[in-house]
This record gives structure tokens, sequence and C-alpha cells, in this order.
């Protein structure tokens, strides 16, 4: 059996985003050294209500930031329908080239 992100996390980080975002603020622009993991997952256990907008949310913002933010494509990660081992491992990856950037003085 798959283990996947329970419903209250997914909701957790819905929520960050539409707080952070929903709030007026002015219009800044990234830095240059962002990078964004972005997970959505409509299933979940057996006994949790399926989410009908995360997996559409998750890509939504991808689009905008990588567009509107200009985050380059090589720092985002789109992660879909995946279980607990894989969002472990990109995040784990992530770190590792963020490490690296810190190393090299970026």
């Amino acid at each position: 059996m798959r283990h996947r992100p329970c419903l209250l996390l997914r909701l957790l980080v819905v929520f960050a985003f539409a707080g952070f975002f929903s709030r007026p603020r002015a219009v800044l622009a990234l830095p240059d050294n962002t990078w964004v993991v972005a997970i959505g997952d409509n299933g979940g256990d057996r006994d949790e209500v399926q989410l009908l907008y995360a997996e559409r949310d998750a890509q939504s913002l991808v689009e905008v930031l990588r567009t509107q933010g200009s985050v380059p494509s090589d720092r985002v990660r789109l992660l879909l329908n995946e279980d607990a081992a894989t969002v472990r491992r990109a995040l784990l990856t992530i770190n590792g080239a963020l490490r690296e950037l810190t190393r090299d003085g970026q």
C-alpha cells in the first residue's frame, strides 16, 4: 500500500499558498535563486475525502511561477499523485542542489 501525505498536510499546504497569495502586496520580483516544489494529489487514503483541484492547483502554481515569476524550469519540481518516498527523494535532491550552490557561492 502506498502511503500518501495525509489530507491535513495537503490542505495545510494549499491554505498556506492561498493565504500568502491572497493578501494584498506590492509587486516584487522573486529572487534569482527561487526554487519551487509543488505537490498535488487529489487522492488519498481510503478514509479521506478525495480532493478535486489539488493536482490542477499545483500545475497552475508552477505555470504562474515559471511565466510570471520567471523561475527557471530547472528549479521547478511538480509532483502529482506521488507517494511519500518519491516526495522525500525529490526534496533530498533539491536540498543537495542547494547545498552545492551554496558551496559554489551562488
